[in-house]
């Protein structure tokens, strides 16, 4: 095998779709991500699936090993670029992709798709100087973050190195602001998870050593001036080493720390296991132990959890903090209001349990969703199935039966809001299901509304493709980790980026904002808002009155809109950046500083 790094990249002007011609796969499973053709290199490469894991390797013939290029031979449109990489122990396929591109015909830049757009995906290779061990071991959790002063959305990516964060401002060219690494001396691990809890993200990895609970100050993210940037925590609760998943309560300041690995501490006396491990979040540069409890169900290990403040029907409960823990082999809820003395309320189980993993409350608190991350590979469902449970009693939950997909991929990881369910299931990517009821849910009355498949080359069983998603953003978009590519954006083809998805009032006259951050290095992003539809010209001059850079030529939208500039290859000076529409002219000024 040619073992020497190889990299063969093409501009394509079409980014809907790409086939790699001599593309070899002689595996038990085959999909090529068909389309626009390349011609001139031969590239084969080899998944397998076996036992529901998943071996990636490649094979490099002579020709691929001289250097051909690859030469594109249809479409018309923006730009992107394809790259083929034997690095990584396996094949990169790389698209970088900014600007809209819709689903049409169940397709958007060769991943299958239904009522998504592509917003935007960042490969992993630009994010700076980051080592991937494993080729489909790169990338785990994601979750986002609103700055309460600026409104600017951030998506928390977790890598097997840290957490990547990313500027969604313009969520179809987003921004690396940088990243926070793992803790010194622990391990790159394959399952890091990380929430937000009082404007901080909190950050635990498995199998990691001593890791400990990271806290990180999110505000820093709005005075970087010159990404990407390498962070530090604001605080590290080394109480705990290893621990699989953090789970945040929304309303109330603590979290709970699940799937502890090894020996950790507990004051007080406090026997807790591998169950919940409660911290105090109140002041997050000084997290604080507030208590533990180990579920009786199996052997009293927690994988996941959802912890609300309760407002459902059972109204013993309302306004208590209950916990709804994921225990390998059915789970338990429990109050924990106090959290030095929680009570276990009721357990569940279901047949032909295979791995309880995680779950999600329907916004209303009456339905618990579960999925289960072992059943579809052992042959206890043919296709992904994701069991329902009655929770109006705390109690005694009941089960409901269960929704089965169209694909025999793992459920993983799944979220509900405003009606719908976001369920990240690995080999099928982000599967969007109507949920909404009146009365009583039924199973039947559950209907797949949406995908966007992140891995095209199969929908089997395997532990690979789509790790997580975060639906809650207000602007409407929906962000996915792709465990060996990096981020996608996404958005429904109804929702218009740039322009505020709450109905904020619309502008009386044109307006141009002032950049921020300015001074800059070397992106910055301008805002501007229009009273009504029209055509829209943005562009960057120079003081010798040339112009640099065109940011915007095209109709658009009544409403508010962000686009971000990128000076990097400018020199330092000072800017002019004019936006016209009709015969309506304003300008602002700008300096770059490197």
């Amino acid at each position: 095998m040619h073992n020497a790094r190889m990299r063969y990249t093409v501009n394509v002007s079409r980014p809907l779709s790409y086939t790699i011609k001599g593309l070899h796969s002689p595996g038990i499973f085959a999909k090529a991500v068909g389309g626009n053709i390349f011609s001139g290199c031969s590239v084969r490469f080899a998944r397998y699936a076996f036992a529901g894991l998943l071996f990636l390797f490649v094979v490099s013939n002579a020709e691929a090993s001289s250097g051909r290029f690859l030469q594109q031979q249809a479409g018309d449109g923006k730009a992107a670029s394809v790259s083929v990489d034997d690095a990584h122990d396996g094949v990169s396929r790389t698209v970088r992709i900014t600007g809209r591109v819709p689903c049409v015909d169940g397709e958007a830049a060769g991943y299958p798709c239904k009522d998504l757009d592509l917003l935007a995906f960042v490969p992993r290779e630009e994010m700076e100087g980051f080592p991937c061990p494993r080729s489909g071991y790169c990338f785990n959790d994601i979750w986002g973050w609103t700055d309460p002063v600026t409104d600017v959305e951030y998506a928390l990516l977790g890598r097997v190195d840290g957490v990547a964060f990313f500027d969604l401002s313009d969520p179809e060219n987003p921004l690396f602001v940088g990243m926070l690494p793992k803790t010194p001396d622990a391990w790159s691990s394959s399952w890091r998870d990380v929430k937000v809890v009082n404007d901080h993200a909190v950050i635990v990895a498995d199998a990691a050593g001593a890791h400990g609970m990271q806290a990180f100050d999110l505000s820093q993210l709005r005075d970087v001036t010159n990404p990407p940037a390498t962070f530090g925590p604001t605080a590290l609760y080394d109480a705990i080493r290893s621990a699989h998943n953090v789970v945040v309560n929304d309303i109330s300041d603590h979290v709970y720390i699940v799937g502890i690995q090894g020996d950790h501490e507990a004051p007080g006396g406090f026997a807790c296991g591998a169950g919940p491990h409660i911290v105090d979040m109140n002041d997050p540069a000084q997290p604080a132990f507030a208590g533990c409890y180990t579920p009786s169900r199996g052997r009293g290990y927690t994988h996941d959890a959802q912890c609300v403040r309760y407002r459902g029907p059972d109204t013993r409960y309302a306004g208590k903090d209950i916990c709804i823990s994921f225990d390998e082999a059915g789970g338990a809820i429990t109050d924990v209001t106090d959290p030095a003395s929680p009570e276990e309320l009721g357990l569940f189980e279901y047949p032909r349990i295979g791995y309880t993993h995680q779950g999600w409350l329907t916004e209303d608190h009456r339905y618990l969703f579960v999925n289960d991350e072992l059943d579809e590979g052992h042959g206890y469902a043919d296709s992904t199935r994701t069991l329902i449970f009655d929770v109006q009693k705390l109690d005694d939950p009941a089960p409901v039966g269960a929704w089965h997909g169209p694909t025999p991929a793992i459920d993983h990881n799944l979220y509900i809001h405003e009606g719908k369910l976001y369920e990240a299931n690995y080999q099928a990517g982000l599967r969007v299901m109507d949920i909404s009821y009146d009365g009583a849910l039924s199973p039947d009355d559950i209907r797949e509304v949406a995908y966007f498949d992140v891995y095209p080359q199969s929908d089997l069983p395997g532990f690979i493709g789509s790790w997580s998603s975060y639906p809650f953003f207000k602007s409407g978009i929906i962000v996915v980790s792709s465990m060996d590519d990096g981020l996608f954006v996404l958005a429904p083809p109804s929702l218009s980026v740039g322009v505020s998805a709450e109905s904020e009032e619309l502008p009386a006259e044109v307006k141009l904002t002032g950049n921020y951050p300015n001074p800059f290095n070397p992106e910055t992003t301008i805002r501007y808002a229009l009273p009504q539809a029209g055509k829209v010209r943005l562009v960057v001059y120079d003081l010798l009155g040339q112009e640099v850079a065109v940011l915007v030529d095209g109709s658009r939208p009544a409403g508010h809109h962000t686009v971000r500039f990128d000076g990097g290859d400018l020199p330092s000076g000072s800017y002019v950046y004019r936006l016209q529409v009709g015969e309506e002219i304003v300008a602002r000024t700008m300096t770059l500083v490197k």
